[in-house]
């Protein structure tokens, strides 16, 4: 394009060692896949995307061939983290790339065990690590600091899970739950949760999952098809929970008789807000669909 600006010259010492040829994807489906991401989704993590489909048209692949068709939020496709993880490691991908995939498509790669991920990206938890209490010893500081990164790697924020005007003493259920899966699941440091307590004065707890008190919700509990696995499992609980919380239930969502293949409206905003505003995971929904053979949706699919 003419009279374009050039990138800047990469700085000393940085892994982008050449500038790139080529800034913007030129296969039709990578295209489509920029025109439909979230229109919440941050301008450094849209340009971590952009990078990122560039980089696998430079390698002669496409994001078609890493993703399976469906792929909802809370997959994990093996074949696109190793090409995120090898990108970052030996073609000078930011190291971000990873947490910009998981927050626009929902989805929870990782990265490899060899490589822990200290580098924030969001400036609120940048300031949450500066404003950290003085006493605070190092190893705590580590763990607080490992949390932050561990929830851009799953797309969400601390304040996404922790209420405004949340002190001492208490005790945020979705913060709780949080690290109770990352410890359980994603291979955080069991004493996180004392770290977070100490540098916050919270009051979260271990892994006693809580259960919903409405009846109907209950039964459904017990009515989960057997091969639905734990941590899904897990993710509807806490939506049923979540229901509760907000005075509604199940049966104000879900009209009666709703089967498989059913998409119930007031359903799949309840649980799209509930992602957006109150700390849900963002598996939750294709928990639900995995668990009631429902087709819900999230709001950058609608839009697709």
């Amino acid at each position: 394009m003419p009279g374009r600006r050039q990138p800047a010259a990469p700085l000393p010492g940085s892994s982008r060692a050449k500038p790139h040829g080529r800034l913007v994807p030129t296969l039709p489906e990578h295209i489509d896949l920029l025109k439909d991401l979230p229109e919440e989704l941050n301008k450094a993590y849209r340009s971590n995307v952009n990078r990122f489909l560039v980089h696998l048209e430079e390698q002669g692949q496409s994001w078609s061939q890493l993703v399976p068709a469906g792929s909802v939020a809370g997959a994990r496709p093996a074949a696109l983290e190793q090409a995120v993880n090898e990108g970052i490691r030996h073609y000078g991908l930011q190291a971000n790339t990873r947490a910009a995939l998981n927050q626009a498509f929902g989805f929870t790669l990782r990265s490899d065990a060899k490589i822990v991920r200290l580098a924030l990206d969001l400036q609120e938890h940048k300031d949450l690590l500066k404003s950290l209490p003085e006493e605070l010893d190092r190893r705590y500081r580590s763990y607080v600091n490992r949390f932050l990164a561990y929830l851009e790697e799953q797309g969400q924020s601390w304040s996404q899970l922790v209420p405004a005007g949340g002190g001492a003493g208490a005790r945020p259920a979705a913060l709780e739950q949080a690290i109770n899966e990352g410890i359980r699941h994603h291979g955080l440091q069991p004493s996180t949760r004392a770290a977070l307590n100490q540098a916050f004065g919270f009051k979260l707890q271990g892994d006693i999952q809580r259960a919903p008190d409405l009846q109907e919700h209950k039964d459904l509990l017990k009515n989960f098809p057997e091969e639905l696995d734990q941590a899904y499992r897990s993710r509807a609980n806490r939506f049923l929970v979540h229901l509760e919380e907000q005075g509604q239930s199940w049966s104000q969502l879900v009209p009666a008789g709703s089967g498989a293949g059913a998409r119930p409206v007031a359903l799949e905003q309840a649980v799209n807000e509930g992602i957006r505003h109150h700390g849900l995971q963002p598996s939750t929904r294709a928990a639900l669909n995995q668990a009631f053979g429902f087709k819900l949706q999230s709001k950058a699919e609608k839009r697709g």
